[in-house]
């Protein structure tokens, strides 16, 4: 397994995020909603939720990419979605990499 690159079928990969509003850290605590989508090179989506990596106050999400989200080579885009009673609110894209396998 690659420490820094995403192939085409990797299942299991795992996306740690650290949500953060410029500086500072997202409290995730008591959303009511949180969500990753990703963007494929295509433009089709794929939408999971992602889970609190402790209680929320450190503000990191954790996700386990699952069969036929890597379905393709080239630039994904993923973004958070979280919401609480106060709104809802969505985080910068970050673009990443998905390359092909040898075979």
């Amino acid at each position: 397994m690659s420490a820094n690159e995403v192939h085409i079928g990797d299942i299991g990969t795992l996306f740690k995020i650290n949500v953060k509003d410029g500086a500072s850290i997202v409290i995730l605590t008591g959303t009511a909603s949180r969500q990753i989508i990703f963007k494929r090179p295509d433009g089709t989506t794929v939408t999971a939720t992602p889970n609190l990596f402790t209680d929320g106050t450190d503000g990191i999400l954790t996700h386990v990419i699952a069969t036929g989200t890597f379905n393709q080579e080239g630039t994904f885009k993923f973004q958070i979605q979280y919401s609480n009673t106060a709104g809802m609110w969505h985080s910068d894209l970050v673009p990443f990499d998905v390359y092909p396998n040898l075979t």
